[in-house]
């Protein structure tokens, strides 16, 4: 009996109807009745028909609920790759320009300047100084990272000091 009142409730919803319309129970009214048998509306809307009890929207199913968390972990799992993607491309992108860059320079270093012209080897040498610079530049930054983490390794070497004997040092 209750599988026909389901299979009703099915059909009704998939069948389009015309109107709105309003069905009460089949039993005369009492207060007890309409407590245990709320009414039912069907409400026809343009684009699908939907099942409402007392203006509640139905609730979510299980496997509804189940395939939209699988469906959104995927999606998060998508966002992760790709993401990775980008990653491995920035790096690939710094690397090639990083060989290019050697091998440009490579090709500068290698040129006799003693065998060129004025022009050509004026041209040269401001390459060659830009080259110089360059590294120079480099070298500076890296020793000022190394005396960073020199500095932040005595700052954490003083704190467990402090730490083991309880001792603040300002």
């Amino acid at each position: 009996m209750a599988r026909d009142e389901v299979n009703t409730r099915e059909t009704k919803a998939k069948t389009p109807k015309p109107k709105k319309t309003q069905t009460a129970p089949n039993t005369p009214s009492t207060s007890a009745n309409r407590a245990s048998s709320p009414v039912t509306i069907d409400i026809e809307n343009e684009e699908t028909s939907e099942l409402s009890t007392l203006g509640n929207e139905r609730m979510e199913g299980q496997k509804a609920a189940k395939k939209k968390r699988a469906d959104n972990r995927s999606m998060g799992k998508i966002v992760h790759m790709q993401k990775e993607l980008v990653q491995i491309s920035r790096e690939r992108l710094e690397t090639m320009k990083s060989a290019l860059q050697d091998a440009s320079d490579e090709a500068i270093l290698s040129k006799d300047l003693d065998s060129m012209s004025g022009q050509k080897r004026r041209y040269y040498e401001r390459k060659l100084q830009l080259i110089f610079d360059r590294e120079d530049a480099l070298e500076k930054k890296q020793k000022e990272e190394e005396e960073k983490k020199k500095i932040e390794i005595e700052k954490a070497k003083d704190n467990n000091l402090e730490d083991e004997a309880g001792i603040e040092f300002e």
